[in-house]
């Protein structure tokens, strides 16, 4: 199962972002036609904000179209997450096996949702939750069947939840 990037959200976004490109060369050529002078050089400013803007909207249609954007991708051997960008000199931990995954956390940092996924030799995976078009809880639930599937539960919880609290409608 692959947890993808939201498609729809992300045409409609840089749809919004051609009309307002759209609008910067427009207003671009307005200003150039009525001015002279330095009514030019601010047309010119604005017809290369409004070009830029422009391809930047259609270069992340392409890349969400294309599958390079944002996933989840959960199998029965483990998990690939690409919802982080790669930095370097930081360590990323981009997949696992299940058999390597020893806890699952739900984490708020902020405003952000995030899971972390803590290997057995301490490295982390942090899955960013609104990368992602599916609901959180069906991310979550895919994550725990996986590991249920894979050799048993493991210790998946909320940070500051009170034990027992972590799996909700689950019985042991």
């Amino acid at each position: 199962m692959t947890h993808g990037s939201a498609v729809a959200r992300t045409v409609r976004g840089a749809g919004r972002l051609c009309v307002a490109a759209a609008a910067l060369v427009a207003a671009a050529v307005a200003v150039g036609l009525v001015g002279a002078g330095p009514s030019r050089a601010v047309a010119a400013v604005l017809a290369v904000v409004g070009l830029g803007v422009a391809v930047a909207a259609g270069l992340t249609v392409a890349l969400v179209l294309t599958g390079r954007g944002p996933r989840l991708r959960l199998d029965a051997d483990g998990f690939d997450n690409r919802t982080q960008p790669h930095l370097p000199g930081r360590a990323v931990v981009r997949s696992a096996r299940w058999s390597e995954v020893r806890k699952v956390q739900a984490v708020r940092d902020g405003g952000r949702r995030l899971l972390v996924i803590t290997l057995a030799d301490s490295r982390r995976s942090v899955v960013l939750l609104r990368r992602l078009a599916e609901p959180p809880p069906l991310i979550e639930e895919s994550i725990r069947d996986h590991l249920d599937a894979a050799g048993g539960y493991r210790p998946f919880g909320v940070i500051g939840a009170p034990p027992g609290a972590s799996r909700p409608g689950r019985t042991a």
